[in-house]
């Protein structure tokens, strides 16, 4: 019997450990944090050896069977292996997100696991990130966004949870509808691309539909349905939903080649908040006045310098920087 806790891991994740190693196991975890450079290790050496090539329904399975192992849900699993199972939770919920494809812009990704087995991911003022959910779906997080679902994902249903903007693109199955729930109302697709902006704090939150089709339900009976290029914006304060054809529907993706969309009519005050949660930055305004100064366009180039020299081409506005606080003034 080999007694290396590495290799005790790698066989329970398998499957084929018996009660004594996984007691020798636990008694190895019980003396390890869970920021443990020789578990990260492991975890980081797994997904290496994928080297990137696994097709989704591989990874989709894998997922699904260290999901159950977390779950620990299995009536013949004796008690013994339920409790290693929840000492092991943080590392096998990291592997789980890792050998499942969460790719990208990872190290500007948080993630997390919490009991009950919800799986966060979250980007943070100023980041960006995309990832692959267990049955093959694509997803972009713009900045300050947070996306969750459950360990029952993919079983029987498909459903996510979305804080701020999201662009979608869902792997097709049709037994199985993909739903998007922003907290006033639900996002339903079969097979299909769309974008999902939901923040806290604006007044508007509006869905976007480039491919397929999908229904809007906010479960007080208010449904439509959206065809490619028309949108549906929802106000936080009245409770209405208000639908658009294509025009600037176009533009509600861009963010994702970080191209930076201003609306027309958008006040310099609306723009700092957007530049805020854009690049971490915070916003002092020396003059009232400027704050109702009006914006719009597409910057491609959406570096910060560039879009405060922009801002200056106005003629009405200075602007100058202190530490991580961009101070604004009328232009003398």
């Amino acid at each position: 019997m080999n007694h290396d806790p590495i290799n005790l891991l790698e066989r329970f994740f398998n499957g084929a450990t018996s009660a004594e190693e996984e007691r020798t196991l636990t008694e190895w975890l019980r003396d390890k944090s869970e920021s443990d450079p020789e578990l990260a290790e492991y975890y980081r050496s797994k997904w290496a050896a994928t080297n990137g090539t696994m097709d989704s329904q591989t990874k989709a399975r894998i997922h699904a069977r260290i999901r159950e192992t977390i779950d620990g849900s299995a009536p013949e699993a004796p008690a013994p292996r339920r409790r290693l199972l929840g000492r092991l939770l943080p590392w096998a919920a990291a592997a789980c997100i890792a050998v499942a494809g969460f790719v990208g812009w990872y190290n500007y990704a948080q993630i997390s696991a919490r009991q009950g087995h919800l799986f966060e991911i979250y980007t943070e003022k100023g980041q960006k990130t995309n990832i692959t959910l267990p049955d093959g779906t694509h997803v972009w997080l713009n900045s300050a966004s947070k996306l969750s679902y459950d360990s029952r994902y993919n079983l029987r249903s498909r459903e996510v949870n979305l804080v701020g903007e999201g662009y979608f693109e869902v792997a097709k199955d049709p037994e199985r509808r993909f739903r998007v729930n922003t907290g006033n109302y639900t996002v339903e697709a079969l097979g299909t691309a769309f974008n999902v902006k939901s923040y806290p704090g604006d007044r508007t939150s509006v869905t976007t539909l480039f491919e397929g089709k999908v229904r809007i339900d906010d479960g007080d009976g208010f449904t439509t349905t959206l065809d490619p290029m028309e949108a549906v914006a929802y106000d936080t304060v009245d409770g209405g939903f208000t639908k658009s054809g294509s025009g600037r529907t176009q533009f509600a993706g861009l963010w994702r080649n970080n191209e930076l969309i201003v609306e027309s009519g958008t006040t310099l005050e609306k723009l700092t908040e957007l530049l805020d949660r854009e690049y971490n930055i915070r916003f002092v305004f020396r003059s009232e006045r400027i704050k109702q100064l009006r914006f719009e366009g597409i910057i491609k180039n959406n570096n910060l310098q560039n879009v405060l020299q922009l801002i200056g081409l106005s003629g009405e506005v200075s602007y100058t920087i202190e530490d991580n606080t961009v101070v604004l003034d009328e232009k003398r």
